[in-house]
């Protein structure tokens, strides 16, 4: 799957149009997709930030990689038009109201 091309998935929108409900459910595999991948890639560097604990250097490298990886996951899910709110959770503005989604769920929720 290539998410280079993510912005391509609703061409026929404009900026304001909204996604509704169905929209946001059709696109939530390929979120938690690109979530679980990204969540893998930070544990795999954050244990190798345990292995190199009290390095500086070489820490501060990983945690660079670290934030790195988390922009790239919030570019991706910007491209697809919800908006990150905190780490792995989003938000969706849909034409049915406000819902979010946070890993490693596999529905939408609205916050009360």
């Amino acid at each position: 799957m290539q998410t280079e091309n993510i912005v391509q998935l609703f061409p026929n929108k404009t900026s304001n149009d909204k996604m509704n409900l169905k929209d946001a459910d059709n696109l939530l595999s390929l979120i938690t997709t690109i979530t679980r991948k990204t969540k893998q890639e930070i544990n795999v560097i954050n244990s190798q930030a345990a292995y190199f604990k009290g390095q500086a250097i070489k820490t501060a490298e990983l945690q660079n990689k670290v934030n790195n990886v988390i922009q790239k996951w919030s570019d991706k899910m910007n491209k697809l038009g919800v908006s990150p709110v905190a780490m792995f959770k989003v938000k969706f503005d849909l034409q049915e109201g406000t819902y979010f989604w946070e890993f490693p769920e596999m529905r939408l929720f609205q916050e009360h």
